[in-house]
C-alpha cells in the first residue's frame, strides 16, 4: 500500500491514541509487533489491554487492529506439544483483533511462532503472513533482512489497506467495517497445516486475490440478533463448484478479567443443503493433551468466528441458521462472509508488466483449488515459441518455486504453469528481464547543484533515462536525457541529504528498475557553471496570523525575503516581487552591492494583508545578467488568519479544558482560546494533563536562560479603570531551580511589568492566589490599559509548572458604598446578604440571576428580585434576600444592579454557590506523587464505579469498588501510595459504561 498514511509510535501509544488518530486522521489500520513475554506463566491470558481493545473495536467499527502472535514458538507449556500456549498475553488474546503467525516461503510453520490457544481455548493467532526472511528497509538508509511474527503481522495490514482501499472504489470512498474485512481474510486464507483451522495456522495464509474477489461479488451479509433470536440468510451454490468456505463473524462485548471464558454473546452458525443435511462449524479441542488433533464439526461456545466448509457440494440453495443462543449484550451485530472456490489455475507472479532482473532469484507464485493433487510444470519464453523448462514434478501441495532469472534482455518474457495431470495450463501476460542502471557518482558544483553519472548497459540508441529524487510522496522525476550524466539543477539546501535515482526507457515504452537510490549531501563548492546567479532561498511564512486591534495585525504583517548570490561574480542591484493572488503585486527594487556567497534579507512594506484568507503566493528574484532562471522563484500556499480580538466583559475564566494531551510548541492563538499565546523560547512546550491541569513543561535539552511565555491578549478599550480587575489561579509550582512570574503591559508595545513572583509549591498540594490587583500596579508604572492589554505567566528552568482555573473579575465602584456582597446556600434556597456604608440617590437593588457561564462572562443576566434602598444615609444597612426557586442545578450566579433616582445604575461583582458540577471530572493530586495521593471525582449523577491500579507489566495492583455520591467526592489513597514502589502505573475509573485510563507517576 505504497500510498497509504503512515503514523508511527513507540509500542501501545498508537493504541492508546487510536481514537484521537481516527477523528484526526481517519486513521482505520493498525500494526503492532509488540507484546509481553511472560513465558508460560500468563501466556494467552485476557487482561484490562484485551478489554481496551475489545471495546475500541465495537467503538470504532471501521477500525481493526493487527497483533503479531509473538516467537515463542519454541517454548513447551501446559503440558502440551512444543510451541501450544504461546500467544502472547494481553493484547493478542482480544477476541476482536487479529492476530498473526509467521509461515516460511513455502508456506511451512515458522519454528518460534507462537502458537494458540489462548486460556480459555480460542483460536489464535486467526491467520498468518510470510515472516520468515523478509527484507525490509532497515536504519542507516539500508536494507537488511529479518524473521518473526513481527514481520508477517505489517505484510497482513499491507494487505488489508488493500481490502480498504478496494472497498472504498465499490462503495462510494464509504469505509468498511473492521469485523467484515477480518472475516474476509480469515475466510478466504489458504488453509493450511490440519484440515480446517487449527492453533498453529489459524485459518491459514491471507490470500489477496481470492478476498478481493469476494468483496467484488459482495458474497457477505450483515443482521443483529437478539437473545434467543434465530436468523436465516439463503445462498445459491452452482454447477461446478470446488469448495464453498462460510464463516460467521461477530465483535464481541468485552469480557472482565476475571472471567474463565472471554465469550460474552454466543451465536451459532448452521449450514443446511438442499438435501436438509446440516453442516456444523470446525470445532478444535483446546485441551492440552488434544491442541493438534484435527477440527471436528461441532457447536461452538468459545470463539466469535466459525467456519464451515463444505468439499464438492451439491448445486442449490442452502439455508444459513445463526442462532443468539446467549446474547446478554445485545442486540448483536454480525457478518456471514462466503466464498464459492472452482477449479482454477492462475499465475500470481510475475502476472505481467513487471520487471525483473537478470541473475536474481523470484519466487513464481501460483493459485489453484484447496483440492488439487496434481504434480506441475513450469516452462518461461522470450519469444512466444520456444519454451524453456524451468522446473517438473512441482510437488501438488506448493503454490510457489524459486527461479534464478535468467540473463537476457527482453521485454517479451512470459511463464506457462501446467498441472502434469490434466494438461490445463495458465500463462501470464508479458514482462521484462532487463539491467538495472547504477548510479556511479553526484558531484557537488555551486550551491545546491550537482552532477550525476550512471552506468550504460546498452539499452538501445532510442533509450531515454529518468531522473528520479525522492520528495515526501517518493520518488519522482525531476528530468530526463539520452545521456548518462545528468544536472541537478533543483535547488538544496546546504548541508540537507538527498536522494536520487535513475531509470531507463526503452523505445517501445517498458521500463527498467529503478536504480538502487544514492544520498547526496549539499555542499559549498567552485564548480559553479553560472557567474551570475541569485537565488530565492526562503520566504517568511506560509502562515500569517494577526490578531485584530493589536500591532500584531494583520494590517501590520509583511513578508520577508532571503536572497543569495550563490554565482560568481558580485551583483549590484537587483528586483524583488510579489504577487499574492486576490490581493495584487509589488515590486521593489534593491540597491546593494551582494557579493558572492553573500545573503540578503528584504521585507516587504507595501503589501495589504488586512483580508484572511489562503491565497497563492507568487515571489520572485532577478537581475538582468542572472540567465540561470530555476532558483529565482518560490511559489507557495498563504493562509492569513486573524483572530478576533473584541473588548472583553468581566468575569473571565479558563480552565484550558479545549486543549488535548499532545504537546504544543510555539502558537499564536491556541486552538479553542485563541487569546491565549504561547511563546516556547527554551525549547519546551505545554499540554493538558487529566482533564485537569495546563502544564508548562521543561525543554528535553537543560535550558536555564530562556525565558517561556504563556500570554492572555485582553482588549480592555472598554474598561472603566475606576474598577478594580482582581486575578485568581490555581498552580502548582514545581520549578524550584528556575523563575515562575506573573507580568502585564498595558499594550503590546510597551516594556513588561513584573505583578507577582509565583514561588515553588512547598508540599504535595495546589496553590490558589487570589485577588491579584494587576490593574493597579500598570497604572502606577504609567502605562493605560488598550485594546492590546497582556497578562504573562512566565517559566525558565527544570521543573514543570501546573497551571488551572484562571479568573479574572471587575470590582466596580458604585455610588453606594458596598460593604460585601455574597451569596450562601441552603439547601435547595440561596441566601444572598450585602452591606452599605452609605448610599446617596439609591432607588433600589435588583438581584440578576443566571446559571449560564458564558451568560455570566457576558452580562445576560435575569431579574429575579428588587430590594428597596435607603436613598441617602451615611448609616451601615444590611439587606438579604431568598432565592428559593425550585430546581437549582450547575452552579448558580449572582449580582446586584443598583439603580438611581434618575435610572444611572451600576453592577455589583459577581457570586457563585455549586450545586452540581457543571460536568463530570477527575482530579488526581498530586501527579507525580510520593507518599500523598487524592483522587477527586465530580459527577452530574450518583453511581458506582470501580478503580483499578495496574502497574507498567499490565498487573493488577488493586481492585476496589467505590460508590460515587451526585456531586463532588473526595478519596484519599495516601495509605495505597505509601506502599507503591517506584514507577510508572495506570489508574482504570470503570463506572459501567465507559472506561478511562489515568497515567500515576510515583518517585
Amino acid at each position: 500500500a505504497p500510498d497509504c498514511q503512515i503514523i508511527t509510535q513507540k509500542t501501545a501509544g498508537i493504541i492508546n491514541n487510536a481514537e484521537n488518530y481516527f477523528d484526526e486522521y481517519h486513521m482505520v489500520l493498525t500494526n503492532n509487533s509488540y507484546g509481553v513475554n511472560a513465558l508460560c506463566k500468563k501466556q494467552g491470558a485476557y487482561n484490562y489491554k484485551s478489554i481496551n481493545l475489545d471495546w475500541q473495536m465495537r467503538e470504532h467499527e471501521n477500525m481493526l487492529h493487527v497483533f503479531a502472535a509473538g516467537n515463542a514458538g519454541t517454548n513447551t507449556c501446559t503440558g502440551a506439544p512444543q510451541g501450544f500456549f504461546t500467544v502472547l498475553p494481553y493484547s493478542q488474546i482480544a477476541k476482536n483483533v487479529l492476530t498473526v503467525g509467521s509461515v516460511d516461503e513455502q508456506r511451512v510453520l515458522a519454528f518460534n511462532s507462537s502458537q494458540g490457544p489462548s486460556f480459555d481455548g480460542r483460536i489464535k493467532p486467526e491467520i498468518c503472513g510470510v515472516g520468515v526472511n523478509v527484507t525490509s528497509t532497515d536504519r542507516h538508509f539500508d536494507y537488511g533482512t529479518g524473521s518473526g511474527t513481527s514481520f508477517a503481522s505489517p505484510s497482513i495490514v499491507g494487505t488489508l489497506a488493500l481490502f480498504y482501499q478496494y472497498y472504498r472504489q465499490l462503495h462510494n470512498n464509504e469505509d468498511p467495517d473492521g469485523a467484515l474485512i477480518k472475516a474476509i481474510a480469515c475466510n478466504t486464507a489458504d488453509d493450511l497445516g490440519n484440515p480446517g483451522p487449527d492453533f498453529s495456522y489459524g485459518y491459514g495464509l491471507i490470500n489477496a486475490r481470492r478476498a478481493v474477489k469476494l468483496l467484488e461479488n459482495e458474497q457477505y451479509f450483515k443482521a443483529e440478533l437478539s437473545n434467543g433470536e434465530n436468523n436465516t440468510h439463503t445462498i445459491n451454490i452452482p454447477e461446478g463448484v470446488n469448495q464453498v468456505k462460510l464463516m460467521l463473524y461477530w465483535h464481541d462485548v468485552e469480557a472482565t478479567t476475571e472471567a474463565s471464558k472471554c465469550l460474552v454473546n454466543d451465536l451459532d452458525l448452521k449450514l443446511t443443503d438442499p438435501n436438509s443435511v446440516d453442516w456444523l462449524p470446525w470445532v478444535l479441542d483446546p485441551n492440552p493433551a488434544n491442541v493438534a488433533n484435527n477440527a471436528i464439526r461441532a457447536i461452538d461456545t468459545l470463539n466469535n468466528l466459525e467456519q464451515v466448509t463444505i468439499d464438492h457440494p451439491t448445486a442449490g440453495n442452502y439455508t444459513i441458521h445463526v442462532a443468539g443462543t446467549s446474547v446478554p449484550t445485545g442486540p448483536q451485530t454480525y457478518y456471514i462472509v462466503y466464498e464459492l472456490i472452482y477449479e482454477e489455475l492462475e499465475l500470481t507472479y510475475p502476472y505481467g508488466g513487471e520487471t525483473l532482473l537478470p541473475n536474481e532469484q523470484e519466487y513464481i507464485q501460483w493459485d489453484v483449488e484447496p483440492s488439487n493433487n496434481s504434480t506441475f510444470a513450469l516452462e518461461y519464453s522470450s519469444n512466444d515459441a520456444d519454451w524453456i523448462s524451468i522446473a517438473n514434478n512441482i510437488p501438488a501441495n506448493k503454490r510457489a518455486y524459486l527461479w534464478t532469472v535468467p540473463n537476457i534482455k527482453s521485454t517479451n518474457v512470459k511463464i506457462r504453469l501446467t498441472k502434469e495431470a490434466t494438461g490445463a495450463s495458465d500463462t501470464n501476460a508479458a514482462f521484462a528481464v532487463l539491467p538495472q542502471a547504477e548510479v556511479l557518482s553526484i558531484e557537488n558544483l555551486c550551491e545546491g547543484y550537482a552532477r550525476m553519472k550512471w552506468s550504460n548497459h546498452n539499452l538501445g540508441a532510442e533509450t531515454l533515462y529518468e531522473v528520479l529524487h525522492l520528495d515526501q510522496s517518493g520518488m519522482k522525476i525531476l528530468g530526463t536525457t539520452v545521456d548518462t550524466s545528468f544536472t541537478l539543477d533543483n535547488p538544496s539546501q546546504l548541508g540537507e541529504t538527498y536522494w536520487y535515482g535513475v531509470r531507463a526507457q526503452l523505445a517501445n515504452g517498458v521500463y527498467t528498475q529503478r536504480s538502487i537510490a544514492d544520498s547526496f549531501v549539499s555542499e559549498l563548492a567552485t564548480t559553479c557553471p553560472w557567474e551570475n546567479d541569485l537565488k530565492l532561498t526562503a520566504v517568511s511564512s506560509d502562515r500569517i496570523v494577526g490578531r485584530a486591534n493589536t500591532s500584531n495585525s494583520l494590517a501590520h504583517q509583511a513578508i520577508n525575503f532571503e536572497i543569495k548570490n550563490i554565482g560568481n561574480n558580485t551583483i549590484s542591484n537587483m528586483t524583488a516581487g510579489i504577487r499574492v493572488a486576490g490581493i495584487g503585486q509589488v515590486e521593489e527594487q534593491i540597491n546593494t552591492d551582494l557579493d558572492a556567497g553573500d545573503t540578503f534579507q528584504h521585507r516587504f512594506q507595501q503589501v495589504d494583508f488586512s483580508e484572511a484568507g489562503t491565497y497563492q503566493l507568487d515571489a520572485w528574484v532577478n537581475n538582468p545578467n542572472d540567465t540561470h532562471t530555476k532558483n529565482d522563484s518560490i511559489i507557495a500556499q498563504l493562509e492569513l488568519v486573524q483572530l478576533a480580538n473584541e473588548p472583553v466583559h468581566f468575569p473571565l475564566k479558563e480552565d484550558f479544558s479545549f486543549l488535548d494531551d499532545a504537546c504544543i510548541g510555539t502558537t499564536i492563538g491556541l486552538k479553542g482560546m485563541e487569546k491565549w499565546d504561547f511563546v516556547s523560547n527554551s525549547g519546551a512546550c505545554i499540554y493538558f494533563e487529566d482533564e485537569s491541569f495546563l502544564v508548562l513543561s521543561p525543554p528535553d535539552v537543560e535550558n536555564l536562560v530562556d525565558e517561556d511565555e504563556l500570554i492572555l491578549n485582553l482588549n480592555l478599550s472598554e474598561y472603566n479603570t475606576a474598577n478594580q480587575l482582581n486575578l485568581s489561579l490555581i498552580v502548582f509550582n514545581d520549578n524550584a531551580m528556575g523563575e515562575c512570574k506573573l507580568w502585564a503591559r498595558g499594550d503590546d508595545q510597551q516594556e513588561w511589568i513584573e505583578i507577582y513572583n509565583i514561588l515553588p509549591t512547598s508540599g504535595d498540594d495546589s496553590d490558589t492566589l487570589t485577588n491579584i490587583n494587576f490593574i493597579n500596579r500598570v497604572l502606577a508604572s504609567g502605562q493605560n490599559p488598550s485594546s492590546s492589554f497582556q497578562l504573562k505567566i512566565s517559566r525558565k528552568g527544570v521543573g514543570y509548572v501546573y497551571i488551572d482555573e484562571i479568573a479574572i473579575d471587575e470590582v466596580i465602584s458604585l455610588p453606594v458604598e458596598l460593604s460585601y456582597f455574597k451569596a450562601f446556600k441552603l439547601r435547595t434556597d440561596v441566601r444572598l446578604e450585602w452591606e452599605t456604608a452609605s448610599e446617596l440617590n439609591n432607588d433600589y437593588f435588583e438581584i440578576e440571576w443566571t446559571d449560564n457561564p458564558n451568560d455570566a462572562v457576558t452580562g445576560n443576566f435575569k431579574v429575579i428580585g428588587k430590594v428597596k434602598g435607603q436613598g441617602t444615609s451615611s448609616v451601615k444597612t444590611k439587606y438579604q434576600f431568598r432565592d428559593d426557586r425550585p430546581g437549582k442545578y450547575n452552579t448558580q450566579y449572582y449580582r446586584l444592579k443598583q439603580v438611581d433616582y434618575d435610572g444611572s445604575f451600576k453592577y455589583s461583582s459577581i457570586d457563585s454557590v455549586d450545586y452540581d458540577p457543571p460536568r463530570n471530572r477527575v482530579k488526581i493530586f498530586p501527579n507525580p506523587f510520593n507518599n500523598e495521593l487524592t483522587l477527586a471525582i465530580s459527577k452530574t449523577y450518583s453511581t458506582q464505579m470501580t478503580f483499578r491500579i495496574i502497574n507498567s507489566l499490565g498487573e493488577l495492583v488493586l481492585s476496589q469498588k467505590i460508590d460515587l455520591a451526585k456531586g463532588y467526592n473526595h478519596f484519599d489513597l495516601s495509605d495505597l501510595a505509601e506502599n507503591l514502589a517506584r514507577g510508572i502505573y495506570f489508574l482504570e475509573l470503570d463506572d459501567g459504561e465507559n472506561v478511562k485510563y489515568h497515567k500515576l507517576i510515583k518517585r
